[in-house]
């Protein structure tokens, strides 16, 4: 309901400071505006003018953290960064060397020294044409994906997103990824801009016969999350995942953010938008 409203743009100002306004006591303009300036994140989807094109990623222009590779895995928490950047650009550099699920061995991937800058993003936008949304000329869509350690000063927010990884129709060929991180860094001349994800893998050969909806459940290896660094252009769009509730309550103090971690398998919600319905069906 946020995302639609604020796309109408009906979420400038608030109710109190239209009502004051009705009775001569609005606040002072600067106040005001910063009232309306603190809801333009909530057009989060918009129509996008201009002729249809494939799906593309355009990460944030602005950087929350640049530094070495090592100062940025300190920051991630994530040891092994370097590791996974060296396989990253192996695919990119030579796409048509490996067989797909081929474990190439690090010693073939490309050297990438710690003092390296990277840079990361907390945003990126996904535009990509949906034919059964009431969309720009071309038809065509836009949606911010985030990925924040604090999100409304109310905890991380790490999106959900489809990946293409094969040309197979629907879910039969994507992958349900977390974002953990938007990166981008230089090799070369080539600049490259990527994400840091943790997969969910699918649950079975098919959606699930009682409600129709595929399932997934976080991909593990030995109790610990797969991550792997992927280009943003293998990014489709975000996706919604339900948790498939079991016989356990949820503590009274459960907190939205915990939601992608609580659950042991997740629905892929096919009914989030026309869009997501022709995907995945």
């Amino acid at each position: 309901m946020r995302i639609e409203l604020g796309r109408r743009g009906l979420l400038q100002g608030d109710i109190i400071s239209y009502a004051l306004r009705k009775v001569g006591l609005a606040p002072p303009h600067d106040e005001q505006q910063q009232n309306e300036e603190a809801h333009v994140h909530e057009q989060e989807i918009a129509d996008v003018d201009g002729p249809r094109i494939e799906s593309h990623v355009y990460l944030s222009k602005q950087y929350a953290q640049r530094g070495s590779v090592r100062a940025v895995a300190e920051a991630l928490d994530t040891p092994g960064l370097r590791d996974l950047l060296r396989r990253f650009l192996r695919d990119q550099l030579y796409p048509d060397f490996d067989e797909p699920g081929e474990v190439v061995p690090l010693a073939d991937c490309p050297w990438v020294p710690l003092s390296t800058r990277v840079a990361v993003h907390h945003s990126a936008t996904a535009i990509f044409y949906a034919p059964s949304e009431l969309c720009g000329p071309g038809g065509m869509h836009s949606e911010i994906i985030r990925s924040t350690p604090s999100w409304r000063d109310e905890g991380a927010r790490h999106d959900t997103v489809l990946v293409q990884l094969s040309g197979d129709p629907g879910m039969q060929g994507m992958g349900v990824a977390r974002v953990r991180t938007f990166l981008s860094f230089s090799y070369g001349i080539t600049r490259y801009e990527c994400t840091l994800v943790s997969w969910f893998e699918l649950v079975g050969d098919g959606p699930d016969p009682l409600t129709g909806m595929w399932i997934v459940r976080p991909e593990l290896d030995h109790g610990q999350e797969v991550l792997s660094i992927i280009s943003t252009e293998a990014i489709v769009r975000s996706c919604h995942l339900i948790g498939v509730f079991g016989n356990t309550r949820l503590p009274v103090d459960f907190h939205f953010s915990q939601t992608l971690d609580a659950f042991r398998r997740y629905y892929v919600n096919p009914y989030a938008d026309y869009h997501m319905h022709e995907l995945l069906k």
